[in-house]
């Protein structure tokens, strides 16, 4: 199985910052000490150790589920509708994998939250006047779905061009290099999310929003000389802080080691490929066919 391991310098006082990663389900699962249960809720690789909050007898040491961080977690579906008094409905309406609960239930969505949720286009669609144009608006500058100023459009409305990341965000990298010393406080602040604009966001720190650039994939590079400016929470949540352990895989490994070489490397292995695919060992072409 693939080890992982957080990096040297990250802060040893935060590991239950980790509840939010979904890549450190094993290492919570052997440190369950680790554990905040309110932030585990939110995790949407942790619903089988929610799950086992249910019954006392399987988990200690847990505060239960917090079930409003539950509700906007995509993967707790199931569990969700199980217990359906239990929901926070203004959660779940912001939630990308609770579409078909939520048009099951229209008189129960928030539709500030649900105008801000990436997968409701359709319901918004369809329900034009409860649409929060703004917070609408917002989520193209996040995410760039050429089907939302569609939907503006079609309302006889318009994303408002103001700024040159909102008028080229998800295709024009040049136009952004171009303008880069015309772009807004707001414009750093979507740049700052893009795993695409790292060599941009290195040459303009002082632009940075670090603490929406904790959250970005590819800015470890960055992040690991400017620990003094790391917002731990939205760190702790990025799936790229951790590397393979090569160590402790080569470790797991060493215990069937030979006996896998001599599976592998076996003379009748070697007579069904030479027959099967015409391997020729005398020409340079592996699969001379």
């Amino acid at each position: 199985m693939l080890r992982l391991r957080f990096p040297h310098w990250f802060d040893q006082s935060r590991r239950h910052l980790l509840s939010l990663n979904p890549n450190a389900i094993r290492l919570l699962e052997e440190n369950p000490k680790w554990i905040d249960w309110e932030l585990l809720c939110l995790n949407p690789n942790a619903i089988h150790l929610i799950e086992n909050t249910l019954n006392p007898h399987l988990i200690e040491n847990t505060t239960g589920i917090d079930w409003y961080a539950l509700s906007s977690n995509p993967n707790a579906m199931g569990l969700l509708e199980k217990h359906l008094d239990k929901v926070d409905w203004c959660s779940l309406s912001g939630n990308p994998g609770a579409i078909r609960l939520l048009s099951d239930h229209p008189d129960k969505i928030q539709w500030r939250a649900l105008s801000g949720n990436p997968a409701a286009l359709s319901l918004l669609e369809e329900n034009p006047d409860k649409i929060h144009w703004c917070v609408l608006r917002h989520l193209y500058f996040l995410h760039g779905d050429p089907n939302i100023p569609r939907l503006f459009e079609k309302n006889g409305l318009r994303v408002l061009e103001t700024s040159i990341v909102s008028a080229a965000f998800s295709t024009n990298v040049e136009t952004i290099l171009e303008n880069v010393d015309h772009l807004t406080w707001s414009d750093w602040y979507y740049l700052c999310a893009r795993p695409d604009m790292i060599p941009i966001l290195q040459e303009n720190q002082d632009k940075i929003h670090w603490h929406v650039l904790c959250s970005n994939p590819n800015a470890m590079s960055i992040l690991e000389k400017n620990l003094d400016k790391i917002t731990w929470r939205e760190f702790s949540s990025n799936p790229s802080i951790f590397a393979y352990d090569y160590d402790a895989m080569k470790e797991n490994t060493s215990l069937y080691k030979e006996e896998l070489i001599q599976m592998c490397l076996h003379p009748k292995r070697f007579a069904k490929y030479l027959y099967e695919y015409n391997y020729d060992l005398g020409t340079d072409d592996p699969f001379n066919l």
